[in-house]
């Protein structure tokens, strides 16, 4: 029998088919023809990795999002629901193609973090928050909204209104935010609603103006957030809820990382799943840490699988403290 429980969760947000290139010639783009040593085409996009884990870990999870009628958003629904995903409220759009993203590792490339990326944005762009219906909300514990910037329709037009009435059905809601550089003036009113806020240490200082952990936090206090998460890659990750801090270190070596694409997604599902389990802070961010960490030695953004009690029964070998494990 499961110690931690799972719970019905709705994933909203960014879907994407993501080309992995390796080996490629740096000078390609400067040739007719280049050649590279593999080629693997994974899931990809916040809401897909995010809902995948969820689901690894044990959770009921449901998928919402908009791809093309195409053959990249065949394949993408396919593998989120092999990875257990319920993808039947996804929205299918003949006229739009499905999102993309270019991942490209040249034959130099000195470590998992060298890369080149280019998306683009395709069906998340179109996503609209009355897509999400009512009834949807209805059947859920939880919504996890990922990733406020590239849902343009959503974050311009309704987010507030989506977050609303997800509250009024019940659910508690959790955020990220995908990239620096965005129009936040719709992000702040949305932030009321909002149970737990996950950004990395770069997207907060974008929004606050610091990468301070102390003075982000106090940026935020006025919106009441249950749980503020701040990733910081090597330097781990900092939780408050207002009445107490938490900093716990990388639990993974920068030799055992294979890939990093999906890490910070990977730790949302961890911290999701605990918070919605009832766990205290400092179990919320080692259940985090320890998805983090699995997501880091696969490569891909969602082809690890542990499940929830595995991962607290792996933190407590590490020699952190888990209740009932």
């Amino acid at each position: 029998m499961a110690i931690i429980q799972p719970k019905k969760i709705l994933c909203v947000g960014m879907m994407t088919c993501d080309s992995y290139y390796y080996g490629i010639d740096p000078a390609y783009m400067e040739k007719e023809v280049s050649y590279c040593n593999d080629v693997k085409l994974m899931a990809g996009g916040d809401a897909t990795n995010v809902s995948i884990d969820l689901a690894a870990l044990g959770n009921d999870v449901k998928i919402m999002g908009c791809v093309g009628a195409d053959i990249h958003g065949d394949g993408l629904l396919g593998v989120i629901a092999r990875g257990g995903v319920d993808t039947s409220l996804v929205r299918r759009d003949p006229e739009i193609a499905t999102s993309m993203t270019l991942i490209v590792y040249t034959s130099d490339s000195k470590d998992s973090n060298d890369r080149h990326c280019s998306l683009f944005h395709g069906g998340n762009e179109h996503l609209r928050q009355e897509d999400i219906t009512d009834e949807m909300l209805q059947s859920v514990d939880h919504l996890h909204y990922g990733s406020f910037g590239p849902m343009t329709t959503i974050d311009k037009h309704g987010l507030c209104t989506l977050f609303e009435r997800a509250k009024k059905h019940g659910c508690t809601i959790s955020m990220d935010i995908k990239g620096p550089g965005h129009d936040y003036t719709t992000l702040f009113p949305a932030l009321h609603y909002v149970d737990i806020f996950m950004p990395n240490i770069g997207e907060y200082a974008d929004i606050a103006g610091t990468d301070d952990v102390q003075q982000i936090k106090e940026f935020f206090r006025p919106y009441n957030i249950s749980v503020l998460a701040i990733k910081m890659a090597e330097k781990g990750v900092f939780l408050t809820n207002y009445e107490e801090d938490i900093q716990l270190p990388t639990l993974t070596k920068s030799d055992e990382i294979v890939d990093i694409m999906g890490a910070g997604d990977a730790f949302c599902s961890g911290l999701m799943t605990a918070y919605l389990d009832g766990r205290d802070l400092r179990e919320c961010g080692i259940m985090g840490s320890m998805a983090s960490r699995h997501c880091l030695q696969t490569p891909g953004a969602s082809t690890w699988r542990a499940t929830a009690d595995q991962l607290a029964e792996e933190a407590v070998a590490l020699g952190y403290t888990m209740r009932g494990f």
